[in-house]
């Protein structure tokens, strides 16, 4: 709460960061699109920038399932008990200084402060560092088809552009085998 302000922040953020969200899809998430039984979310609206309205589909057209954490759900879960609007129909995600959803430019205003209060050097970093980030530590524990899935992306190319491994994640990539093939190269 120090670092994300409120609850409904921090639960927005931890929904971004650990599903691979990109904001626009996260801004119009509704409570109906919660499975609690099958621990996932529907996305299958995102906001317009343009209109700044929820509309059906997503950036790809497509509509897809994310996996929550139970992390994720818990902090979820809290913020449903203290939200005032909870039917299926109302936005998970509704602050008061955002009359119509979280747009892009307010989640990204309290992402930048909360960076600040957790004394991160933000540099050029944005709301969407989570998504990348996601990306990045998925790619470590998931089958590459399934982080194209979770995070939308329709080919292989997009899913690799998102990837930005440390150096000791990208030596951990080589196949096992490889050093031995390497060795007899050179003997």
């Amino acid at each position: 709460m120090e670092i994300w302000g409120t609850l409904e922040w921090a639960a927005y953020f931890m929904i971004m960061g650990s599903c691979g969200l990109r904001p626009q899809e996260v801004g119009a998430l509704t409570w109906g699109k919660w499975s609690r039984t099958m621990h996932g979310l529907a996305i299958t609206h995102k906001i317009d920038p343009d209109s700044k309205q929820r509309v059906k589909g997503t950036k790809t057209g497509y509509s897809k399932a994310v996996a929550l954490s139970r992390r994720a759900e818990e902090i979820l879960l809290l913020h449903e008990a203290t939200s005032e609007k909870t039917d299926p129909d109302d936005l998970i995600f509704n602050p008061k200084e955002a009359a119509d959803g979280i747009q892009s430019d307010t989640s990204n205003k309290h992402f930048k402060a909360a960076c600040k209060r957790a004394g991160v050097e933000r540099g050029d970093r944005t709301q969407y560092s989570l998504r990348h980030s996601f990306n990045t530590y998925a790619l470590q524990i998931l089958d590459r088809k399934e982080v194209q899935s979770l995070m939308g992306h329709r080919t292989d190319a997009m899913t690799n552009r998102y990837d930005h491994p440390a150096d000791q994640q990208l030596i951990e990539r080589i196949p096992e085998g490889v050093w031995d093939k390497i060795e007899r190269l050179w003997s």
